[in-house]
């Protein structure tokens, strides 16, 4: 099975390796945390363990430098760390169950609420991570997580012809939607009936499943199923002679005689020649402002509004978990959909434009009449209208970085852009503190709608056919 060679095989195992990165999330977030609560376990004992799954997400862009310079494999440029990280992962997640059942992991206690467990809440993140094995444990196998999310996008990236990425981009965001259903609502149901050990234990099938498919399929016919003598049968393909907008044309390797496991010095300064080539135009330039400024509406709306809803009596916290975790999910999952087919039938610039207006008018439309947020009719409506359009704008946002990041250096590229599309929301969340202080919900919800279309201001100035130099 050769990725490059087939469509179908492509789409579905990229959406099947979200799917996996989605499943930790969702069992951390809601099964094990309903999990500890249910053994009486406090916020405090609660938090660190939680905390330390999105710790590794922070610094996922570390990853990239490594990934491409050390690329060049005779099973590929990135099935080796797929396979890594995915057996990683595994190995973290399958220890837990053998470390004391599971029961007595959470802190350093044996029992919860006792003084040594409270003790924990005051030490720092390391001590707290060498008293909590479970929290050290999760944090390992979000590392390996957050590395097959970089191996993923560079993957894609590589394999992906340019008129598939909107449409494609848009399955793999849903995939990750629905691995985080997964995650909580199905791995929770078997820990329900079955125990915490069923769960990881459902969680490490379907990781196995995916490594037993990776073993078996190949980026390109060139290369080799498992380790052997590291040659070439055909001729590859340089992208960077190719219009990298050709609907037929794929993100191909470099043509090269031998494949050294370690990069020497000379192709490590290439690897940082090319990185700084690739971020020194105009186009990755105007690409680093739009994702710096993209996401700072919603980080900062995010904390603003759940405040505002809850203790405004709209909603219950019980309503409102229920409606942004579970209603606002599906439509954000279709919203994916839809724009990643858009941004295939127009262009992703196109779609980003149009999601980001769409979005400003929405928060407009709430912030010149604050009667309408104390409606629990129509804040359901604000709450389900912006996951359905933000979900069109990541994946929109998503193939157009695919598009203006070069081949050669894809795994650094593209998840340097994500990482400062998360970093624009932290921005926002910090901020939500500061503007509460000084203005109204409604005056928040009409700057964060001037900002978000403020934002795609950069776009008027990028080209929509992108080559490599």
């Amino acid at each position: 099975m050769i990725l490059s060679d087939h469509r179908w095989l492509r789409v579905t195992y990229l959406c099947g390796l979200y799917f996996a990165q989605g499943i930790p999330w969702g069992f951390v977030s809601v099964t094990l945390a309903a999990w500890m609560v249910s053994k009486g376990y406090s916020t405090n004992e609660i938090g660190p363990v939680i905390g330390t799954a999105t710790l590794p997400w922070s610094f996922k862009f570390l990853w990239g430098p490594v990934m491409d310079g050390f690329s060049r494999s005779g099973m590929g440029r990135r099935r080796p760390w797929i396979l890594f990280a995915q057996f990683g992962a595994v190995v973290s997640l399958v220890s837990i169950a053998f470390w004391a059942g599971a029961d007595g992991i959470i802190a350093a206690a044996d029992k919860p609420g006792s003084l040594e467990g409270a003790a924990v809440q005051t030490t720092g993140l390391v001590d707290q991570l060498l008293r909590s094995p479970i929290a050290m444990i999760i944090l390992l196998a979000n590392i390996f997580i957050s590395m097959l999310d970089v191996a993923t996008d560079a993957l894609a990236v590589d394999i992906l012809p340019v008129a598939e990425r909107g449409r494609v981009n848009g399955f793999m965001y849903a995939s990750n939607y629905a691995g985080t259903a997964f995650g909580g609502a199905g791995l929770g149901l078997l820990v329900s009936r079955y125990g915490l050990n069923a769960g990881l234990a459902g969680q490490a099938a379907v990781l196995v499943s995916l490594i037993l498919i990776t073993l078996f399929i190949r980026e390109r016919r060139s290369d080799q199923l498992f380790p052997g003598t590291f040659r070439t049968s055909g001729s590859l393909r340089n992208q960077s002679t190719e219009d990298s907008d050709s609907p037929t044309s794929t993100a191909a390797l470099p043509e090269i005689t031998e494949r050294p496991v370690v990069p020497s010095v000379d192709r490590v300064l290439q690897l940082l020649w090319q990185l700084g080539k690739a971020f020194w135009n105009r186009d990755s330039l105007l690409g680093l402002i739009l994702a710096f400024v993209a996401k700072l509406g919603i980080g900062c709306l995010t904390a603003v509004l759940v405040v505002h809803l809850v203790q405004k009596g709209v909603w219950t916290n019980e309503e409102y978990t229920l409606l942004n975790g579970g209603v606002a999910v599906a439509f954000g999952l279709a919203g994916s959909v839809l724009g990643g087919l858009l941004s295939d039938f127009r262009t992703p610039r196109t779609m980003i434009i149009t999601a980001s207006i769409l979005i400003g008018i929405l928060w407009m439309t709430f912030g010149l009449s604050e009667e309408l947020l104390s409606s629990q009719s129509m804040t359901a409506i604000l709450l389900c209208g912006q996951e359905f359009l933000l979900s069109m704008l990541t994946v929109a946002m998503f193939a157009f970085y695919m598009n203006i990041s070069w081949s050669q250096v894809a795994a650094t590229q593209f998840t340097a852009y994500m990482a400062i599309l998360n970093f624009s929301s932290t921005i926002g969340s910090f901020l939500a503190a500061r503007l509460t202080e000084q203005m109204s919900v409604p005056g928040i919800l009409l700057l964060c709608s001037a900002l978000q279309v403020l934002s795609i201001v950069p776009l008027l100035w990028v080209r929509e056919r992108h080559r490599e130099p």
